[in-house]
């Protein structure tokens, strides 16, 4: 098992193939990498042991064609061909991707994959949504896939390709610094993909919300992520926004497919989870910190989320990033 701040690595081995897998928490999820060979495709979805709010690496060889475990209704997912050929199902018209192609979807149908030739190889990627929210993605990209858009984008300079997979090998490595730095580097790298320019080369909008509907919720989301840690409620959400009360709340759920108290929730305890890392900050300050009313709530909380204490889940990612 290898760990720092953000990551826990685990490694196994399966004999004959070049493939990984990092899968994230249980209730608290950071995103899950699966670099796969399609050629692999099974009904059965990879299984993998799961580390409550870290990232998890183990070695597999296969992936279900339309891979359910860990998708999110309101998380991003990319799937990016790293060698080869394949082929996704998307809105019922198949899109051919080559190496350094890839597809970035967020709400509605995911993209699936329905063959790829035998040196293939893609890098999935799932960003539940308090991640997200994290990367500061470029705010016209995050509404559009929120709009039901799925991006076609490509990363053509073969140095981009080779500095993600020398990403990847420092992030199973054993040198703490090199697997901070690789995934620091990781989160810049989804951030500038955002930033895809004037004319955003999309190949689907499929529409399960109305426009106006999306927008609304967009700007809760912003506004949540700006005020998580205040004290923020629903009824200053929905003022924000100029809404009624239980619109906003009723909106928000059919939209994201969770409430918005569990929207600030997750915010809350994935700040928290850092500060717990990354810092000596006793765990009364963190709590309030972080936007919890009372260190009895961020307990509970806490708890449900992770199952232990937060001192004993410190004390076990302190032991774990030696």
């Amino acid at each position: 098992m290898k760990g720092n701040s953000s990551f826990i690595i685990q490694e196994t081995n399966v004999k004959g193939l070049d493939t990984l897998t990092v899968d994230c928490g249980q209730d608290l999820e950071l995103p899950y990498i699966h670099l796969f060979n399609p050629g692999e495709v099974s009904s059965k979805a990879t299984g993998s042991s799961k580390v409550a709010g870290s990232l998890n690496v183990e070695r597999s060889n296969q992936l279900s064609g339309n891979h359910s475990s860990g998708q999110h209704h309101s998380g991003h997912q990319i799937d990016w061909v790293i060698r080869g050929q394949v082929t996704f199902l998307v809105d019922q018209k198949t899109v051919q991707l080559s190496a350094g192609e890839m597809l970035w979807s967020h709400m509605g149908e995911r993209p699936r994959l329905i063959a790829g030739d035998s040196a293939a190889s893609i890098l999935r990627i799932s960003m539940p949504l308090f991640y997200a929210l994290e990367l500061r993605l470029c705010k016209g990209f995050e509404l559009e896939l929120l709009l039901g858009t799925i991006f076609r984008l490509s990363v053509s300079d073969q140095s981009d390709i080779q500095k993600l997979q020398r990403q990847m090998a420092d992030l199973m490595g054993d040198d703490p610094a090199l697997r901070e730095i690789a995934a620091e580097e990781f989160r810049l790298y989804l951030r500038r993909l955002s930033q895809y320019g004037e004319t955003p080369p999309e190949i689907s909008r499929a529409r399960s919300t109305s426009g106006r509907a999306c927008h609304h919720v967009y700007r809760m989301l912003s506004y949540i992520n700006e005020n998580y840690r205040d004290d923020l409620t629903i009824d200053k959400i929905a003022n924000h926004l100029g809404l009624h009360r239980n619109f906003t709340m009723s909106l928000f759920k059919r939209v994201m497919g969770m409430s918005l108290l569990e929207c600030i929730t997750g915010l809350r305890i994935r700040y928290a989870e850092k500060l717990l890392i990354n810092t000596n900050e006793d765990v009364t300050s963190i709590a309030f910190d972080s936007g919890f009313s009372s260190l009895t709530r961020f307990y509970e909380v806490f708890g449900k989320h992770f199952g232990e204490s937060p001192q004993r889940y410190r004390n076990r990612m302190w032991m774990q990033s030696r």
